[in-house]
Order: C-alpha cells, then sequence, then structure tokens
C-alpha cells in the first residue's frame, strides 16, 4: 500500500487562504478549527502550509491525561526552533517562582535552556523562609507571557507565522491563558493561531473542559474565527482509497462498502483498508483487483479496528505498547526500558516492529523520543489492561522516572505525581503531588497549582498520622498556605480563607508561616471589603512580623493597611502607614512596594486633601520607580492615577491620554480590574467634556466588567454616574433609581468616600427636580462624612452647594 494523497476541502484552503491573506497585511487572527477524531485537521493544515513556503510554521500538540507539563504546545513549538536564528534578540523569561529559597527549577513553561529564548535572573520565591518577599505572580506571569509574544513576534518580522496548536480539547488552563494573551497581543502582526480540536470532547457532562470558557471569552472578545472540517464525500473517498491502493481501478462496490462503514471519516478509512489488507481480503498488488466482502469482516469503529491491529502483535510488542500507554501519549527510550522490564535487544526490535506497523514513530532524531501515531492507540491500548496491571506498571514507570531523571526529578514532577497517584502509592506521591503544585505555581498554573495541593492534602488526610519522610508538620502548614493562595487567585475565596485559617491554627507561636498566613487572609478580606476583618489579620501578622525581625513582611503588611485605609477615607492613616511602608521597604531596596506606598500617598492628597499637584509628585515618583523596575502589573495603577489628576485640573485630553495608555497596557496585561477603571474614567472624562452619550456608553462598559470581578466600589460609582446622566436628561424616576442602588451598596460596605460623593450627587439632582428639603438633608449628609474624613475642602465644596438651595 502507498500513502494517501490529500484530497478534497475546496471551501476549507479557499477560507485559509483568504485568512492567511489577512494575517500577511497585519492583522493577526485566531482560527479555531474543529472535527472529530480522524476527520483531517491536522492533514489539512500541514498540506495548506506546505504551499506557501514563506510561512513560519510552529506547531506544538496538547496531550492527554495528568502529568503532562504545562504549557507543552509552546515548549514543543520553541524547542523545535533551536538552534536557529530569528530576527531581534531573544527576548528575556523570569525564573519559575516556586521551590526553595532560591529556585533551581527551570524556566516556566520549562524553557530554560532553549537557544530562543534567554533567563532572566531569579525572582524570591512567595512560599520560602524568612526573608522572603512577596512575589507579585501577576507582575512575574506578565513578564513571562511578553516574552512568549516577543519570540513570536520576532519570527513574524520575516514573514507570517502559523502558531498551531493541536488537540486544544486537551489544552489546560495555563496553556489557554498563555494562548489568549498571545492572540490578544497579536493582532496587529503577521501571526495567525490556529487551534485543531475535538468538539466530541468538550462534551463532558460532569465537567466543563477549559476550553470552552477560552471559546466563550474568546467570541465575546471579536478575536474568534471558526472552520468546520466535515467528513469527505463518497467521490472524495473514492480518490482516497485509490491513492492507498496505487491503482485507479477500485471496484465502485468497494468504495460504496468502505464510505458507508466509515462514514466518510478519512483516518478510519486508512484503517479499515489496512485491515482487509492484512485479512488478506484485498490485495492491492493483484493484477486485477477483485474483492469478496461477504466474508469480510469490516470493523465498526475506530477503536475496533485499532483493537484488532494492537491484537495481532507479536507478545513481545504488545507488551512494550501497553507499557508505552501507560508511560503517555509521549515516551522516551530510557524511562520505556527502565520499565518494561524486558531486554534492550528486545525493546529495539518491539518498537521497530511497532513503528513499521505505524503504531507509533520516532518524534525527534538523536533523542529517542517516540509518540503514538494516533492517539486512540494510546487509548486502546491502555484501555486492555486490568485495574490491578495499571496499578503496577504505573508504579514501574513511577520508579523508572526516578532512576532516568536522578538529581533532576523537578522536571518531571507532574508526571512523578500521576504515576504515584495511579499507582496508589500515597507516601512516595506526597512530595511529588506538592512539587508538582510548586512548579505549577511557579509557572503562573494556578488552577493546577490548586489540583496538585488538593491530591497531596488529600494524600495527607487519607495517610491519617503515618509518619512520611520528609514532611513534617511545618510542610503541612506551607502547603496550606501555598493551597489558600492559589484558590484566592483562581476566585475561590471561602476556600482560600479555610485554608489559611486552618494553617494559623496549626502554626505554633509567631513563625513567618503565622505572620504569611495572616497578611494572605489580610489582602483577602480587603479585596472583599471585609475593612475590620483584613485589619485584624494584617495587624496579627504585623505582630508576628515585627517579633521575627521579617522587614519584608512589615513592608507588605503597612502597605495592605494604608490601602484600607485609603478606601475608608481615613486620611491620616493612609499617610501614616504609607510613610511606615516607604521607611522599611528602601531599607530593603523593595522598589515596587515602594510605588505602590507612593501611589497611596498619592491617593490620599488626591481624594482626601484635595493637593492635586502633591498627589501628582508621588504618581510620578512611583511611575518612574516601576519603569525602571519593568512592573508591568502596577504600572498601570499610576498611569490612571495621573490621568485623574488631568481630569480633576480640567486638562481632559491629557486625562484621555494617560487613560487611554492605562487601558491599553491593562488590555495588555489581561488585567480586567485596571482596565474597568480606565474605561470608567474615559466615561468620566467624556462626561465633563460634554459627550455624555459616549461617556455613558464607556460607564455601561466598565460596569459589566466591575460585576465580573465584584468591586462593590466601582459598581456603586458607575450607579452614580448612571444617576448623573439621567439626571442631566431630567430622567428623574430612573435617576433616583441609580443613585438609590449606589447609596445602598456604599452604606453596605463601609464605603465612606463613596457615600458622600454619591449623597452629593444625589443632592444636586434633587435640587433640580425642586425637591429642596430632600436636597438639603442628602447634602447635609455628604458633608458631614466628607468633614469626619478629614476631606474638608470636599466639604466646602458640597456646603457652597447647599447655600444655592432656596430657604
Amino acid at each position: 500500500m502507498t500513502g494517501a494523497t490529500f484530497v478534497g476541502r475546496t471551501v476549507a484552503l479557499q477560507e485559509l487562504s483568504r485568512t492567511l491573506e489577512a494575517v500577511a497585511g497585519g492583522t493577526g487572527a485566531l482560527l479555531l478549527v474543529s472535527g472529530e477524531a480522524g476527520v483531517g485537521k491536522t492533514r489539512l493544515l500541514e498540506h495548506f502550509v506546505s504551499g506557501h513556503p514563506e510561512v513560519v510554521f510552529l506547531r506544538g500538540k496538547c496531550l492527554p491525561g495528568e502529568g503532562v507539563e504545562l504549557y507543552h504546545p509552546f515548549v514543543e513549538a520553541i524547542g523545535a526552533t533551536e538552534g536557529e536564528s530569528p530576527s531581534g534578540p531573544a527576548p528575556d523569561l523570569p525564573l519559575g517562582l516556586g521551590g526553595g529559597e532560591r529556585v533551581s527549577y527551570s524556566l516556566p513553561m520549562g524553557l530554560a535552556g532553549l537557544g530562543a529564548i534567554r533567563p532572566s535572573p531569579a525572582v524570591a520565591p512567595l512560599a520560602t523562609g524568612s526573608s522572603a518577599a512577596r512575589v507579585d505572580f501577576t507582575q512575574e506571569k506578565s513578564r513571562m507571557f511578553e516574552s512568549v509574544a516577543g519570540f513570536v513576534s520576532g519570527r513574524a518580522k520575516d514573514g507570517p507565522v502559523v502558531f498551531l496548536v493541536d488537540d486544544l480539547q486537551w489544552a489546560d488552563d495555563a496553556t489557554l491563558q498563555l494562548l489568549h494573551y498571545l492572540v490578544r497581543n497579536t493582532r496587529s502582526g503577521r501571526v495567525l493561531w490556529v487551534g485543531a480540536y475535538r468538539p466530541e470532547d468538550l462534551e463532558v457532562p460532569e465537567e466543563s473542559p477549559p476550553l470552552v470558557d477560552f471559546i466563550k471569552r474568546a467570541r465575546r472578545e471579536g478575536l474568534l474565527r471558526t472552520l468546520e472540517v466535515s467528513r469527505l464525500e463518497e467521490q472524495e473517498c473514492a480518490r482516497l482509497l485509490s491513492s492507498l491502493l496505487g491503482r485507479d481501478d477500485v471496484p465502485w462496490e468497494l468504495v460504496h462498502k468502505i464510505f458507508t462503514q466509515t462514514e466518510g471519516n478519512p483516518y478510519f478509512l486508512e484503517e479499515v483498508v489496512k485491515s482487509l489488507a492484512e485479512q488478506g481480503i484485498l490485495d492491492p498488488s493483484a493484477q486485477r483487483l477483485t474483492v469478496d466482502l461477504s466474508s469480510a469482516e469490516v470493523p465498526t469503529t475506530v477503536k475496533d479496528v485499532i483493537g484488532r491491529r494492537v491484537e495481532q502483535l507479536p507478545e513481545d510488542a504488545l507488551k512494550v505498547l501497553q507499557q508505552a500507554a501507560v508511560v503517555g501519549p509521549e515516551f522516551t527510550y530510557d524511562v520505556l526500558l527502565a520499565s518494561s522490564g524486558v531486554e534492550e535487544e528486545t525493546l529495539v526490535e518491539a518498537l521497530d516492529s511497532l513503528a513499521d506497523a505505524k503504531l507509533i514513530v520516532e518524534d525527534r532524531a538523536g533523542r529517542e523520543t517516540y509518540r503514538f501515531t494516533h492517539n486512540m492507540i494510546q487509548e486502546v491500548a491502555y484501555a486492555g489492561l486490568s485495574r490491578a496491571k495499571k496499578r503496577l506498571m504505573h508504579k514501574r514507570v513511577a520508579k523508572a522516572l526516578e532512576e532516568v531523571y536522578a538529581g533532576r526529578t523537578e522536571t518531571v514532577v507532574f508526571a512523578l505525581a500521576h504515576h504515584y497517584t495511579e499507582a496508589a502509592d500515597l507516601p512516595r506521591g506526597l512530595p511529588f503531588a506538592i512539587a508538582a503544585g510548586d512548579r505549577a505555581l511557579s509557572s503562573f498554573g494556578f488552577t493546577e497549582a490548586v489540583r496538585y495541593y488538593t491530591l497531596a492534602l488529600e494524600s495527607i488526610e487519607t495517610l491519617g498520622g503515618m509518619e512520611v519522610e520528609g514532611f513534617g508538620h511545618e510542610a503541612e502548614v506551607d502547603l496550606l498556605i501555598k493551597l489558600g493562595y492559589a484558590c484566592d487567585v483562581t476566585g475561590d475565596w471561602k476556600k482560600s480563607k479555610e485554608y489559611y485559617l486552618e494553617a494559623i491554627k496549626l502554626c505554633d507561636g509567631d513563625t513567618i508561616q503565622r505572620a504569611r498566613a495572616h497578611r494572605q487572609l489580610g489582602h483577602l478580606e480587603r479585596r472583599r471589603n471585609e475593612w475590620e476583618s483584613a485589619r485584624e489579620h494584617f495587624e496579627a501578622g504585623l505582630r508576628a512580623s515585627e517579633a521575627l525581625g521579617d522587614l519584608h513582611g512589615m513592608a507588605d503588611t503597612y502597605s495592605g493597611m494604608a490601602w484600607i485605609a485609603w478606601r475608608t477615607g481615613d486620611f491620616d492613616q493612609t499617610v501614616a502607614y504609607s510613610d511606615k511602608c516607604i521607611a522599611v521597604a528602601e531599607q530593603i531596596n523593595d522598589r515596587r512596594t515602594t510605588a505602590q506606598a507612593k501611589i497611596d500617598l498619592g491617593n490620599a492628597y488626591n481624594e482626601l486633601a484635595a493637593d492635586l499637584d502633591r498627589a501628582l509628585e508621588y504618581y510620578e515618583e512611583a511611575l518612574a520607580l516601576l519603569e525602571a523596575i519593568k512592573d508591568q502589573s502596577q504600572m498601570p495603577r499610576a498611569l490612571n492615577n495621573i490621568g485623574d489628576i488631568y481630569l480633576k485640573k480640567g486638562e481632559y485630553r491629557r486625562a484621555l491620554e494617560y487613560f487611554e495608555r492605562t487601558r491599553q497596557v491593562a488590555d495588555k496585561n489581561g488585567d480586567l480590574a485596571i482596565k474597568g477603571y480606565a474605561i470608567c474614567n474615559l466615561g468620566e472624562t467624556q462626561f465633563r467634556m460634554g459627550d455624555a452619550e459616549q461617556g455613558i456608553e464607556y460607564i455601561r462598559q466598565a460596569l459589566e466588567i466591575f460585576r465580573r470581578t465584584d468591586d462593590k466600589y466601582m459598581v456603586g460609582s458607575c450607579y452614580m454616574f448612571i444617576g448623573i446622566y439621567h439626571h442631566r436628561r431630567k430622567e428623574w424616576e430612573q435617576a433616583e433609581r441609580y443613585f438609590e442602588d449606589s447609596l445602598r451598596l456604599m452604606q453596605g460596605q463601609q464605603l465612606q468616600w463613596g457615600l458622600a460623593t454619591t449623597l452629593h450627587a444625589y443632592g444636586l439632582m434633587l435640587r433640580d427636580q425642586g425637591l429642596a428639603e430632600r436636597a438639603h438633608k442628602a447634602l447635609e449628609n455628604a458633608a458631614e462624612v466628607f468633614e469626619r474624613l478629614g476631606a474638608r475642602p470636599k466639604a466646602e465644596e458640597v456646603r457652597e452647594s447647599m447655600a444655592e438651595l432656596p430657604t
């Protein structure tokens, strides 16, 4: 039999050509190609790219199941470029953040050592010893994502890039977050992102695969194009059969029988033809092709035909195939040799016979890495094993990995955690489950970190008090804190709080761990507007940090307390805590925390003291610090607040400039919260400039964002702005409804500054409606709150409005 030629797909090829033409013109795109297993998605894309030699083709494949390295398709694609010289300098990537005092893990995504990308200096991790700073994972994630975007953009300088991520249905959440970032930040570049996936694998009753949310988000943001690859028509199947058999005289009876049986699925069709040839029913070399199908056993499913081929393998080849299926979709010679229990000569012969049967293929020349030619081959081989045998074989694989990767097991911790779990060897698997969580956390795979840390915690509970070598009381506390942090980042605040409280309960006396847990809880509670609880935890964390002389912890705590004081309208406390924070942060040369404190000081002088020039000075000092350390995560906050100063000064064009810069940086970072602030401020600026319709459009966009981020203060502020909009249109009933909604939120969350601001706007609306008595009451309440907050200029402004009321 000969190899199959490419047939059909005219419409799909035309759509790909149109998309590539737009990309070549500088309009980046995301194209999701869907189709069932074996329908020919990958072959279509390979055929298309082969006709465009000017295109740089990068490709990576998502792998099924547990134990797979995060960002695998990007590691694979960029790894394949090693030794090449793309245009421009290679971008830097930050080191991983999990693990020991100074980590020895590979780069996030496992890209350390790849010639295409150079590492940058290490960063102290979140959850380590006494002197470790609290790392901003958002900042480090942004740096890493930007590095990959820089690498891909560098490849696109010499021509269009087509980057294929195959089998996207198996992508982990971290991989999809990176893909989303890359698509969003190469929209003006010559990059075509292609994701091929099997829609049938998204129909999981118990859970929603990460790809489902990715598709919804990409469609909502207007990033997505789609292409469906369907089965072949009967005439196309006839051409495919002719190419497989190497002859043009294929009887139509055979074509129709196979087409009916396979329903036009190309991979199924090829496997059926191989099966008929192996049964001796179909002889492609015969002078005249005659086929008697009356006694032919034509398989009814793809897995059925693969199963028959597997069953016919020699004993040694079958044993090796099954062991390889346990290792995973990709496997190395060394691990297979160490786990299979066969002699080396036997293994080599078995691998050769499996390759001849086109069940496996050697993937990378010189590295002795293999993969299954189709994922369903691994599925069928693995499914043929009993539970007991699977457990035994997983244990063999785990031991083989430890042996082969001795001294560098951190590079395969995901696989070790997976195989020891499947082997039900909890004492041996526990340290690797924790290490896998650390590696996921250090690579910004927060969802995956939760999964591995939870697996570790469940193992501890199952083991009950059994001692595990290298795992003691402190390690359990550390695990709880890291799990709390990962849950916080993924939005499960309830679980996060539970884990932090459990960690505090297990701590004996003032320790770094206790201080860290209290601080993390303080940050969690302040984001939830639980001010009293946040203060209590910050104060407890501060006492512990002071007792231990932990300057990093003290600076972080002062920063959190200053933020609460600002949000609750306490000017004096905001200044006091910010000054303390700066004093400690400068001792340890923590420029990022210093910048944050200067922003908080700027906020205090901006809103509470109405000293705009001094506030601007602090914001600009903060921005200079952040630019010096290339901190993209906090930079938008400084830009946004500088814009707010120009807004209040009436310099609207400059305000718009800064708010637009804020939105661009936040959009690039994927920082939805600060993007919402920028859009809201763009709306307010448009209001001030007299364009109410454009202003209200921005405000409504911002409102949707703040609802999603659960920022009650800003939801209340948006309600206030919508109330002002209806006030100007003299739509009194609608205006009053929005003002009242804003007031309820501000009062309920003890947001005093927001309460006073809304009362002021509400009072002006009541005044213009002719309701003087109610207007006086609202304005009097606003002035009292501003007075209580120490914001005398604002209180005077309100009282001037009261003086205009009829007596």
